[in-house]
């Protein structure tokens, strides 16, 4: 029979029950962010992490169970529904449907930051050989974009040329994209030109009438 959590307190010790049948020394901790409903933290001795929810006080029963990761913003994250029968069984649920997308989404989530990074050093590699083209050129890291920009010597004007940066190239393809837009509304919005108009047309002149000789 499902159990009926009303009560954070019920919840917690709920929460408690399915982290000692998940084993691997687990050990739960609150979870104040989740303001939806009730909610634990169970975390693994490995630092694998679910959280317990309840979404909806309605159905004390029905459970969302979440993978914590440590970065979920370029992953999406994972989640199971399970029935609270038992502590036993919502940790079966887990072990059995969640923890392997787990894995999965980590590793994906490890594979996007490796990807950055390496980015991230390319752009690096590249700014730093134009410096070196450049005497006395300072390096500049943005966000995904690395900049070069050359320093004038003591008692010269400053150089008026922008400095020599290295951007990715999926910034540069949308500001393309944007820049074509832009233009596309420009032309939909002109007038349309009007018909030239002839100023010195003559009109013709009325028919003379003669009147008959008397």
């Amino acid at each position: 029979m499902p159990q009926e959590l009303t009560t954070q307190e019920q919840f917690d010790a709920f929460a408690d029950d399915v982290a000692r049948e998940l084993g691997t020394h687990c050990r739960t901790a609150p979870l104040p962010e989740y303001v939806r409903g009730l909610a634990r933290l169970i975390v693994d001795g490995d630092g694998r992490a679910v959280r317990l929810c309840q979404p909806d006080a309605e159905q004390p029963s029905r459970l969302k169970v979440y993978a914590a990761l440590p970065d979920e913003a370029q992953v999406q994250t994972p989640s199971i529904r399970v029935t609270a029968i038992s502590a036993r069984h919502v940790a079966r649920e887990i072990t059995r449907r969640l923890y392997p997308l787990h894995t999965e989404a980590a590793e994906l989530a490890a594979q996007i930051a490796a990807r950055q990074q390496a980015e991230a050093s390319a752009r690096a590699a590249v700014a730093e050989a134009v410096a070196d083209a450049l005497p006395g050129a300072r390096i500049e890291e943005q966000y995904r974009r690395t900049r070069a920009a050359p320093r004038p010597a003591i008692g010269s004007p400053p150089d008026s040329r922008p400095p020599v940066q290295r951007r990715d190239r999926g910034a540069a393809a949308h500001r393309a994209r944007s820049a074509r837009h832009r233009r596309h509304r420009r032309g939909s919005h002109r007038l349309q030109p009007q018909p030239r108009r002839h100023r010195n047309r003559r009109r013709p002149l009325p028919e003379r009438i003669h009147a008959a000789d008397a």
